[in-house]
């Protein structure tokens, strides 16, 4: 999914009374938003209005929605919701050297004909322009000059666990929400006790994902889902509102995915075979769904990752120590998706529903070197440049400085082509 924030969420401090404000706003990030749309290959939606202010179409027109999807979005919509179509990396044509999704449903854990956008395709690219790629180098230390201002070098391990450093004029850190900030609390010297960057104390801390819950049901009648890709539409109507400033905003989503192996797991032990049992999984299949969430979490210092102190990996490198703990912010608007859950079931004709209340992670890492205009609570400037370091920066979405409610994918590109920019500048003067 390539959602962008809403304007809102780069205030929600100022606008909701929690949270933190980013320093840069959405009309900052909106060319880039664009460059990102295309870089990736997006396809969405140019006649519904997904809350987010657009200078340019989407590079690709939206994939059309199955069967299941358009009766989910018309019974919803009719009764006060607000269901729009999914904008996504994936093809909806032939583009950017990849082809037009086929329909596989087999979106995750990879495209079987590489449709749907993933990390090798600008990896490739990269070594195409004359990037070097070194594999299996784990990153264990950054190094900074006498006066610990500038970064000078990586220093990094392979398999056999034999060392090799590189020199840079820029450095950029790119290791995701854990790797990041534990790399640079390892990169302590005599001049930085506490680490790269980290004179705000805030490196490792803010830990966020987007905790979901889920609901599970049979449709009043059979719906086929599994046909196209695996989530087509959402429903917005929770992603921002009066509430923030008391629970937390939410996107819900509707799986498209047909699960015939749980289906038929469940049926194996009744008294049902041969040709009874076929028909029950084909009717139960083409009923049943599900409908998960993304719930925005707040940054708070608590949450936090550093390089634990007895355990070490394969090649002799510290592993993660994670706190982290989900709030009352959270489990308050939890409460109120499963209320939306409930309705949303009634409204289909539900049977057999199942509620997952228990939070389950969503892969979203955020948070852990923040961005932020005073350098007293913050890892990061506007520009992703170290407040400490002027010719280090951090890309990913460890330096966000709001969750929102939608999956960071394309926030982190924007962010990426934007710090290009900047580096380009940079280089560029003698």
């Amino acid at each position: 999914m390539a959602r962008r924030y809403l304007l809102v969420d780069f205030k929600l401090k100022s606008t909701h009374g929690v949270g933190r404000d980013w320093p840069i706003s959405y009309d900052d990030l909106d060319p880039y938003y664009q460059q990102a749309e295309e870089a990736l290959g997006v396809a969405g939606p140019d006649d519904e209005d997904l809350g987010s202010p657009r200078s340019a179409p989407y590079p690709m027109k939206a994939l059309t929605l199955g069967y299941m999807d358009r009766e989910f979005r018309k019974t919803l919509n009719a009764n006060g919701f607000n269901v729009v179509t999914e904008p996504a990396a994936r093809n909806s044509e032939d583009y950017g050297e990849r082809p037009q999704c086929c329909g596989s449903n087999n979106c995750m854990p990879i495209c079987p004909i590489g449709a749907q956008y993933s990390g090798d395709v600008h990896a490739t690219k990269a070594e195409d322009a004359g990037a070097t790629l070194i594999e299996n180098a784990v990153a264990f230390h950054v190094e900074t000059d006498a006066d610990g201002k500038h970064a000078t070098a990586v220093r990094y391990k392979r398999p056999d666990g034999s060392t090799a450093r590189l020199t840079a004029r820029f450095v950029v850190l790119a290791a995701n929400g854990i790797e990041t900030p534990k790399l640079m609390l390892l990169s302590t010297s005599d001049t930085l006790p506490q680490g790269l960057a980290n004179s705000s104390g805030m490196v490792g801390r803010n830990l966020m994902d987007h905790p979901g819950t889920t609901v599970t049901f049979l449709w009043g009648k059979p719906v086929f889902p599994g046909r196209g890709p695996q989530e087509m539409t959402s429903v917005v109507n929770f992603r921002d509102g009066p509430f923030r400033s008391e629970y937390a905003a939410k996107k819900l989503h509707l799986g498209n995915t047909a699960d015939v192996s749980g289906v038929t797991e469940s049926l194996l032990g009744k008294p049902l075979f041969g040709p009874a049992l076929d028909r029950e999984i084909r009717q139960r299949v083409a009923r049943k769904v599900s409908i998960g969430c993304f719930h925005e979490q707040l940054p708070e210092p608590e949450n936090r990752i550093v390089p634990s102190l007895a355990e070490r990996d394969a090649i002799g490198i510290p592993r993660p120590e994670i706190t982290y703990s989900i709030g009352e912010y959270i489990r308050r608007s939890a409460v109120e998706t499963h209320k939306a859950y409930a309705r949303i079931a009634a409204l289909l004709g539900a049977e057999e529903i199942e509620f997952d209340d228990e939070f389950a992670g969503n892969n979203h890492l955020m948070g852990t070197t923040i961005m932020g205009a005073n350098r007293r609570d913050s890892v990061v400037d506007a520009d992703c440049r170290t407040h400490d370091h002027p010719n280090l920066f951090i890309a990913g979405s460890s330096v966000f400085s709001s969750a929102a409610s939608v999956n960071s994918t394309l926030t982190i590109a924007a962010l990426a082509i934007r710090l290009a920019d900047t580096i380009a500048e940079e280089a560029a003067q003698p």
